[in-house]
């Protein structure tokens, strides 16, 4: 799949020009945590660009065959199941309900057979800031919601490596 990421043109071209190099949030709480992220659509990168006053965005392709898919009721109650058996522990740590992110990065650090079995995640997000588009209006479907990825730490896993705005 290609993925499309919004950063600062320094990180970009570090990411373009050293293949061993990923653009990784350590800090992220509120999605998927550590990792890359990309958008499926460039058009989200455009808007994560312009919302979060970035100034570039690169493309690659990426290699998803290990990934953890939160879209999916199947890998979901999987990793529910381990959480759960990690919940008291995390709590202990201030690791509260909602940062997802830190309670991925704490089960991936934790919780070896995860680390071992999954080097990318998706999710969808939904933004009800998002204008929704007219063709949709009345229907049951919506545009609000996205699917972003993050590769966790593996470089080999995104080839083809461009530049979309410079």
């Amino acid at each position: 799949m290609t993925g499309y990421h919004a950063n600062d043109k320094w990180r970009c071209t570090k990411f373009i020009d050293n293949l061993d190099y990923l653009i990784i949030d350590e800090a992220d709480t509120d999605f998927l945590g550590k990792g890359m992220y990309f958008w499926e659509h460039k058009s989200r990168a455009e808007w994560w660009l312009s919302e979060k006053h970035k100034e570039a965005i690169v493309k690659a392709e990426l290699d998803l065959s290990a990934m953890l898919d939160l879209t999916d009721e199947e890998k979901l109650s999987y990793i529910k199941a381990i959480a759960d058996k990690f919940n008291s522990v995390m709590a202990r740590k201030g690791i509260k309900t909602e940062q997802i992110g830190l309670k991925l990065n704490y089960l991936f650090d934790s919780y070896k057979m995860l680390s071992d079995t999954y080097t990318s995640i998706k999710a969808h997000v939904y933004y009800k800031r998002l204008a929704e588009s007219d063709f949709l209006y009345g229907s049951k479907l919506t545009a609000k919601c996205v699917d972003i990825y993050t590769i966790r730490d593996n470089p080999c896993l995104v080839t083809q490596r461009q530049w979309v705005k410079k």
